[in-house]
């Protein structure tokens, strides 16, 4: 036969086979929902209906859709929601052994086990996701949480070799520049060879032994040049726990517009007073010693206002750390020029992260000042991935059905201390804003939607303002450049912690022989806005940072500022 009639012979026999094992064969959307089968025939035995699956399938293989992953994942987690924990592990394990090359599924089936306390199978779960999906940082931070539960506080002063400290630094360096896919846009190639080769000499030539405590400090500096606020050893948690009390400087301090105020003598009530201004600690300037923290806390380009708030929640150990921990801490103040020697402290607790004088003490809340027709939502995180987001999103849905079916004119969306988290959180919110149709990315990595986006129906129509700080990190950094952007209206507070631009999607690590916990941002997002400098945060139309006689008489300025400016707008 001749080539081109087999060849067109053979294209329609396959052909004309695809259509017939179409025609028998319904689309997946044709079929039957077999988890909706599953819950009509559902006598409240999880086993049983497990049976029932097997004998639809087997009977009707192409009338239900068993090619439904989600399907099955989210009727888990409906249990999971109820405390149905057996019934949960149930599905879960029936979703692994229909779909065994699936990550998620033995994601969620870890996450269930792990809920009923059996983390030796949670663990074995997560590195199996892991293994199938090597992008999978959920599973990856978790499996380093199984495996590290707890901090061991002892390796204070542990004393590694030189050799082993040398072969970690190699190790960063190497991970650093091979995973982070903008390690040299904040620093020269040549600045950062530099600064790990005085890293690795001070190692080789220091005569005392450097204790483990010591050497975490030094590589904070390496991480903190980087300058990507996904990458480095966390928000200095490792440091601050392993702290001995009696080392951490005696006194809580705050950093405003440069002057570091004493905000709580703690057990030096009856040396120092709230207020006051700290010049000196130690006989060392504390512009000095705050000059050198600052090289080692981390930040999205070259955005202070994040370091700041950084400090100002670990200032008790963050000071420690910088003077080499010593056993005495002396200080003179500016309304007093004498040495003022500080007592240790016996007993610590850290400062909640939520101010007393917030209103919201939750992470999600709306309020309403009738009398101005302003409503207030709050949202101190966007941390609501997989199935948290319908928890976000309810809230969301129900905030402004509320505000809908009032009066409400003015919208305060309070984003201080928002670290940051999904992507779609910060899109639902921009949705409720948005008066035309937008994109969210100009570039992303992964399984990120880029856009367009619509409005929804029953969007915000009135007045907005967002509050922001130096708290505001990741997905706060590309909600609000999208706001200023598509001019959506009003920002107050400090300059943003973050901005368009993120090197997310971070990778977890463990130092080969010190052990310590850091993270490396992997993939590049910038969001669709027309900004190219990425080295500031997203500066607000209205500046303004609290004084240090505000902190102390709980006011919050920010806020009180913004409900004044609306009562202006109304005269």
């Amino acid at each position: 036969m001749n080539k081109f009639l087999l060849l067109i012979t053979c294209y329609i026999l396959f052909a004309a086979s695809g259509i017939k094992a179409f025609a028998e064969e319904p689309q997946t959307s044709q079929k039957k929902s077999i988890v909706k089968a599953i819950k009509k025939h559902s006598k409240g035995n999880t086993k049983q209906d497990i049976n029932y699956y097997y004998q639809l399938k087997k009977q009707y293989p192409h009338k239900y859709n068993f090619t439904d992953e989600q399907a099955l994942n989210n009727l888990g987690y409906l249990y999971l929601s109820q405390g149905k924990i057996t019934d949960a592990l149930d599905i879960f394990r029936l979703n692994t052994k229909e779909f065994p090359h699936s990550a998620n599924a033995f994601d969620s089936l870890a996450e269930a086990l792990l809920k009923n306390k059996d983390k030796k199978a949670a663990l074995q779960n997560y590195q199996i996701s892991l293994k199938i999906n090597t992008e999978n940082s959920h599973a990856a931070y978790e499996i380093d949480k199984l495996k590290y539960p707890t901090i061991d506080k002892s390796k204070f002063t542990k004393i590694y070799s030189k050799q082993q400290y040398l072969e970690d630094i190699d190790e960063l360096a190497y991970r650093l520049t091979t995973v982070n896919p903008n390690v040299y846009k904040f620093i020269s190639k040549q600045k950062f060879w530099q600064l790990i080769k005085e890293k690795k000499k001070l190692i080789q030539v220091t005569i005392s032994p450097i204790n483990y405590a010591q050497f975490i400090w030094e590589i904070s500096e390496i991480f903190a040049s980087v300058s990507s606020g996904h990458t480095g050893l966390g928000y200095f948690n490792q440091q601050n726990e392993i702290l001995p009390i009696k080392l951490r400087f005696p006194v809580e301090t705050r950093l405003i517009d440069n002057k570091l105020y004493i905000i709580d003598g703690l057990i030096n009530k009856n040396k120092v007073t709230s207020g006051s201004e700290i010049t000196e600690i130690n006989g060392k300037n504390v512009s000095k010693i705050m000059a050198d923290i600052f090289k080692h806390l981390k930040s999205p380009g070259f955005i202070v206002s994040s370091k700041i708030d950084m400090f100002n929640g670990y200032n008790t150990a963050l000071i420690a750390y910088s003077l080499g921990f010593p056993q005495t801490f002396e200080i003179k103040t500016k309304d007093n020029d004498n040495v003022i020697v500080l007592s240790p402290l016996k007993h610590y607790q850290s400062r909640p992260l939520i101010p007393a004088y917030q209103q919201c003490q939750k992470n999600l809340c709306l309020s309403t000042h009738k009398k101005i027709k302003t409503a207030i939502i709050t949202i101190h995180s966007f941390n609501y991935y997989g199935s948290k987001f319908k928890t976000y999103k309810n809230f969301i849905d129900d905030s402004f059905k509320k505000i809908q079916n009032s009066d409400t004119v003015n919208l305060i969306i309070d984003l201080r201390l928002n670290n940051g988290g999904s992507s779609d959180t910060a899109i639902l919110l921009l949705r409720y804003l948005a008066k035309k149709k937008f994109n969210y990315f100009a570039r992303s990595q992964f399984n990120e939607k880029k856009g367009p986006f619509y409005p929804v129906k029953n969007r915000f129509t009135g007045k907005a303002y967002v509050l922001i700080d130096g708290n505001g990190a990741s997905t706060t950094g590309h909600f609000v450049s999208l706001f200023k952007y598509l001019k959506l209206g009003t920002l107050i507070g400090e300059e943003l912690g973050s901005n368009e631009f993120s090197t997310a999607g971070q990778n977890f690590f463990r130092s080969k022989n010190t052990e310590i916990f850091y993270t490396i941002g992997r993939y590049t997002y910038i969001t669709a806005t027309d900004s190219k400098n990425y080295t500031r945060g997203i500066m607000p139309d209205y500046f303004l940072t609290q004084s240090i006689e505000d902190y102390l008489n709980k006011i919050d300025t920010v806020l009180d500022y913004t409900l004044k400016l609306i009562k202006s707008n109304q005269h």
